[in-house]
């Protein structure tokens, strides 16, 4: 490794600005020396000086193509910089020996709505043991935002014969089904969810909604509840929870979280009435 790289490393934890001076005087007098500017590039993007560490890498990549760390570390860059073309096309370059780069262009693809190219970086994974799941998870929600529910079935038939009916299997399930407005089917998948690394956010307001739905209120208090923990809610979970509440006789309780919550509540018609009934119902007994 050259000497001015291997200075500039050692220096970096210990005294981070005679580093940095160094880099900068050896960049000065050698505009193109390519591991000059890798070197000093690849520590802006780390350290979020993102402008200015994607200038001096592209610089680089415009002499010599960059080694497959630094063309990662160039697509994320772009990538948190919201460059998702640049950012999907560096990504690309390294894929064969990241696989997580699939994924990340997969991203790039999604935010630029480009449903057909996301779909087929993630397809790369699915064969994978590893990032399968994650692949067959982000396929179907690609194919529930483009409104294509049946596509999305077929997936989910794929996922079962190379994973099993597990706590994944049951999430892109219940996706599938709320997505279709089935809220029975939607709340059974939900409910077989259990000790997974599935976050409880991610599918619990819908969980909580096709309980509601179904009118199986005790249930559905009981998930509401864990919703609002959480910062996924809106006036609608707030009501659907006061209502649920007040089905089942739980009157007090539905004043309390009306109270509690009204700053949330924009619907001042649903809040009174609502209000209005639960104390009617305490004053009768």
């Amino acid at each position: 490794m050259d000497n001015i790289i291997l200075r500039f490393e050692n220096l970096l934890e210990r005294n981070h600005l005679k580093a940095i001076h160094i880099m900068k005087k050896a960049i000065e007098n050698e505009p193109n020396n390519t591991e000059y500017l890798s070197a000093y590039g690849v520590y802006l993007c780390r350290n979020e000086h993102l402008a200015e560490g994607i200038k001096l890498l592209v610089r680089a990549q415009n002499i010599k193509e960059l080694d497959p760390g630094t063309t990662f570390v160039l697509a994320i860059a772009y990538m948190k910089q919201d460059k998702y073309l640049p950012a999907a096309n560096n990504f690309k370059k390294v894929a064969s020996l990241y696989p997580e780069a699939y994924y990340n262009s997969a991203i790039c693809y999604l935010r630029l709505r480009n449903y057909k190219k996301a779909i087929a970086q993630a397809r790369e994974l699915t064969t994978s043991d590893i990032l399968g799941k994650e692949a067959y998870n982000f396929i179907v929600d690609v194919f529930l935002i483009d409104f294509k529910s049946e596509e999305a079935e077929q997936e989910l038939l794929k996922y079962e014969k190379k994973f099993g009916k597990d706590d994944t299997y049951h999430f892109m399930a219940g996706n599938i089904k709320f997505n279709n407005m089935d809220f029975l089917y939607s709340s059974f998948h939900y409910s077989k969810i259990v000790t997974s690394g599935i976050d409880k956010e991610s599918y619990f307001s819908k969980y909580a909604m096709s309980l509601f739905q179904n009118k199986q209120y005790a249930k559905a208090a009981e998930i509401y509840k864990e919703v609002l923990k959480t910062d996924d809610y809106d006036q609608s979970s707030v009501i659907d929870y006061a209502y649920s509440l007040y089905e089942i006789g739980k009157y007090q309780e539905v004043l309390d979280v009306l109270e509690r919550y009204k700053g949330y509540i924009s619907d001042l018609s649903a809040f009174r009435d609502l209000r209005a009934k639960a104390y009617y119902k305490l004053n009768l007994k």
